[in-house]
């Protein structure tokens, strides 16, 4: 059994199904990968203009935690809007780098601009073993241009990323994506952060 690569979005707007789905390429080899699950989370995503809703994510986390009586994956959304703020960041003990040590991933709504409009979903995948202070992800929005100076000191294109494989494309300081500004890769103000830890059971 072998493990897919993972993909970009095809469009502007699909990066939480994507994403989602990615995480499962991660988890699992492409055999065990039920096409229902697949089918389901595509059916409940895009619900509104600008992408996915955070209410339409926490259905598609109820459905996973559901689906075969719980024996698949466990998620567990963080939204600073229903848990205490501490829970969702990136300081000693949080919850997101418990997951990713234990092998799981984290989806994390982050800023790709200072307008709150412009949000992304990205697949954290744990500490770069060569530079601690930043964490490795994927991020399924294909770009090639380069950061401008002052986001180059905190992000960068990973240059051990190979296209056919699983693996993180860009490098983000951990100072940035804890950022409580509206900044490019960063989880931002607390009022609107927001991440879905997912696990193999």
């Amino acid at each position: 059994m072998i493990k897919t690569p993972f993909s970009y979005q095809t469009s502007e707007y699909d990066c939480v199904p994507t994403t989602i789905i990615n995480a499962l390429r991660y988890l699992f080899c492409r055999e065990e990968i039920p096409p229902i699950v697949i089918r389901t989370i595509w059916q409940y995503s895009l619900n509104i203009d600008t992408g996915t809703s955070g209410s339409a994510v926490q259905v598609i986390v109820d459905y996973l935690n559901e689906y075969q009586k719980g024996k698949f994956v466990k998620c567990e959304y963080l939204h600073s809007l229903y848990l205490p703020n501490e829970q969702v960041h990136l300081r000693r003990g949080n919850k997101i780098m418990s997951c990713i040590n234990r092998g799981g991933g984290a989806l994390m709504h982050v800023f790709t601009d200072e307008d709150i409009n412009h949000t992304h979903y990205v697949l954290g995948l744990g500490a770069d073993p060569k530079y601690s202070s930043r964490i490795l992800i994927f991020d399924p929005y294909y770009n090639t241009e380069k950061f401008s100076r002052k986001d180059s000191k905190h992000i960068e294109y990973n240059p051990e990323f190979k296209p056919n494989e699983q693996g993180a494309n860009v490098r983000v300081s951990r100072e940035r994506l804890d950022s409580y500004e509206r900044l490019w890769y960063s989880i931002g103000d607390i009022e609107n952060r927001e991440c879905c830890l997912i696990e193999r059971i």
